[in-house]
């Protein structure tokens, strides 16, 4: 038992299940999923798995940042056009504490926590002041799906839940998404690994927001809520007619990506770039993440 005749490595799994089993549709966050982690869209979308909460389970980041977003989508379906009122902060902040009203009963939270998303609505609001002024209209958590076909045949939908679109007086959007968190970085929304803006962006152009039409964008923002700072921008590494054609790239990009998984020998391997992954994921457990890393990660031709 101590001493086994010859260890047995364990290699990176990359399950390879039947044509009819792969997913015909995803959003467009789960694309940046199936970059990074294809295993995780195989436990999820396959499998049918999905984690249980824990024992000491209580309310976290995620339901925050999810409270928050309701709370501005608010401000923008009252306030659609046109410059804000003095109000409207009035408002905000309290959508804000009605939303986030579960974490108020922990007094840390309260003394540390809100503050800092306070700073961080009224850093919004220094937005809004900026914007308004060139835009026609704002459309906030707007909706959208994109059926196109892959390379065999087959056909894949791509939906989508915008946080906000921007439209100019020159008829050109801006989409924007809001993050509590920490945003991607521009290199990481460059070369698609955060492609959020810039899909969104293609679908807009072919119509699929069916609240807002045919448009072509001409920028994409993440607006970070809250930190030290009240809040930052991050911006897409491009503009006007550039931010279109990168957004055309991870378009045709994203096509070869889902016809490669229509080859039967592609396989969903976990942790496929492992250095995009900040934190521990729901399916790493099942994937034995620690075994097979250790092992050298080598994939198992079985």
């Amino acid at each position: 038992v101590d001493q086994p005749a010859a260890p047995i490595a364990l290699g990176r799994p990359a399950p390879r299940p039947p044509l009819d089993l792969r997913p015909d549709a995803l959003s467009v966050t789960r694309i940046e999923t199936l970059r990074r982690d294809p295993y995780a869209i195989y436990a999820e979308r396959i499998l049918k798995l999905k984690p249980l909460e824990a024992l000491d389970f209580a309310i976290g980041p995620a339901e925050q940042g999810t409270r928050v977003h309701v709370a501005l989508a608010a401000l923008v379906e009252r306030w659609p056009s046109g410059a804000l009122p003095p109000e409207a902060r009035d408002m905000l902040h309290a959508q804000a504490r009605v939303q986030l009203a579960p974490f108020f009963a922990d007094p840390a939270w309260r003394a540390f926590r809100w503050p800092l998303l306070e700073a961080g609505l009224d850093y919004l609001l220094g937005y809004e002041d900026e914007r308004r002024a060139d835009l026609v209209r704002v459309f906030g958590e707007t909706r959208a799906r994109l059926s196109f076909e892959l390379e065999d045949g087959s056909r894949f939908t791509l939906s989508a839940e915008a946080d906000r679109i921007e439209i100019d007086r020159a008829g050109r959007a801006r989409i924007v998404d809001y993050k509590t968190g920490e945003p991607p970085s521009p290199t990481q929304i460059e070369i698609g690994l955060a492609s959020q803006l810039t899909l969104e962006a293609a679908m807009a152009r072919r119509g699929a927001f069916a609240a807002i039409g045919a448009v072509d964008a001409d920028s994409g923002v993440y607006i970070k809520i809250g930190g030290n700072a009240g809040g930052k921008i991050v911006a897409a590494p491009a503009v006007g007619a550039a931010f279109m054609q990168l957004a055309e790239n991870h378009l045709d990009e994203l096509r070869k990506l889902l016809s490669s998984y229509r080859n039967p020998a592609q396989g969903y391997p976990s942790r496929a770039l492992a250095q995009y992954i900040k934190r521990a994921g729901d399916f790493d457990h099942l994937a034995r993440v620690k075994e097979w890393s250790a092992a050298g990660g080598a994939e198992d031709d079985a």
